[in-house]
């Protein structure tokens, strides 16, 4: 088997039993199951490095972080489901990337945001100048800066960050549970 590189287009469909990857070989159109593996792990987010997308990240429902380098033939998992790490409101902790020459990976878990600059290999938390509460529900990269992020709580919490997600401040407190956030910028 493996992977086509030479202008394939890679798709990373995470399901409830795991992730079936498909392969565009020559991008003629003519899209082909080439695996299906996790099984048994529902998904809640995938996501393939842009520029090399043998490096695939996979969250499942419960939390846990799976790590492939080889176009998710082979996983390994680099983080637990944390007991703490709970859904908000039976909603799974989302991922998200920022983009940029090194793309930054930003996951809510537990009680706040974990960072990985190096495709999802290592975790670390990201501070925040005031306690995040009731869990991160969203986290929304800025569409018009490759540096910023919102992240809002069920707690009724808007946090920002302008660092790729290594700080976060408060901006608003005292809204209800928050679900979504879009940035946008007048020009």
């Amino acid at each position: 088997g493996g992977v086509q590189m030479a202008k394939a287009g890679l798709l990373f469909v995470g399901t409830d039993d795991g992730v079936v990857l498909f392969s565009n070989p020559g991008a003629i159109g003519r899209w082909l199951r080439v695996g299906h593996e996790l099984r048994g792990h529902q998904l809640h987010s995938v996501w393939a490095r842009p520029d090399n997308p043998l490096h695939v990240v996979a969250v499942t429902a419960a939390g846990g972080v799976w790590r492939s380098a080889d176009g998710g033939q082979s996983w390994a998992q680099v983080r637990e489901a944390a007991g703490d790490s709970q859904p908000i409101a039976g909603r799974p902790a989302p991922l998200v990337a920022l983009a940029g020459k090194e793309p930054v990976l930003l996951l809510a878990g537990g009680e706040g945001v974990l960072r990985s600059a190096d495709d999802g290999a290592t975790w670390t938390e990201a501070a925040a100048d005031v306690a995040w509460q009731g869990g991160v529900s969203v986290i929304a990269p800025a569409a018009y800066h490759i540096d910023t992020a919102f992240a809002g709580t069920g707690s009724g919490q808007v946090y920002l960050s302008t660092d790729r997600g290594r700080t976060w401040r408060l901006l608003k407190d005292g809204l209800p549970p928050v679900r979504a956030i879009s940035a946008a910028r007048l020009a």
